[in-house]
């Protein structure tokens, strides 16, 4: 539990933040935390420095440090808002799933359910066991958006 609160009380408001920065309605805010929350174990099993979702990284993100680990290629970040920042961005212009009407939906989006039915990971029956279960994070979120 103090794992769970930890992870909100320090990433809720990085996401925020984001999401109100670049003009995305909170709908999804939660949605983003959950899926970041189940991709690095709470921010316990991180792929590299500051990459809590195990991004990996290809040619083309000329302004992103690579750092190799276990046999794959992940994205370092300099700070959490930096990830954030990346993250929400990913998932709105890539999946558009910060449009999505409920986490069903976003599931969806996420694996191969939007335009260019691009697909974030191979585990979408895992996204369905957890994110939509995920009460003791739901308990520590601020309903002030």
């Amino acid at each position: 539990d103090n794992i769970v609160k930890e992870y909100v009380e320090v990433m809720y408001p990085i996401f925020k933040q984001v999401f109100e920065e670049k003009g995305i309605p909170l709908d999804n805010l939660e949605n983003v935390l959950k899926q970041s929350a189940h991709e690095s174990s709470y921010g316990t099993n991180q792929s590299g420095t500051f990459n809590l979702g195990g991004i990996t990284w290809n040619e083309t993100m000329t302004d992103r440090t690579p750092r190799q680990k276990d046999s794959r290629v992940y994205i370092d970040f300099d700070n959490l808002y930096d990830y954030a920042q990346y993250k929400v961005s990913l998932l709105n212009d890539r999946y558009e799933a910060l449009g999505a009407k409920d986490i069903y939906d976003f599931i969806n989006r996420l694996h191969g359910g939007n335009p260019g039915k691009h697909n974030y990971s191979e585990d979408k029956k895992g996204y369905e066991r957890s994110l939509p279960f995920m009460h003791t994070l739901e308990k520590y979120i601020p309903h002030d958006n």
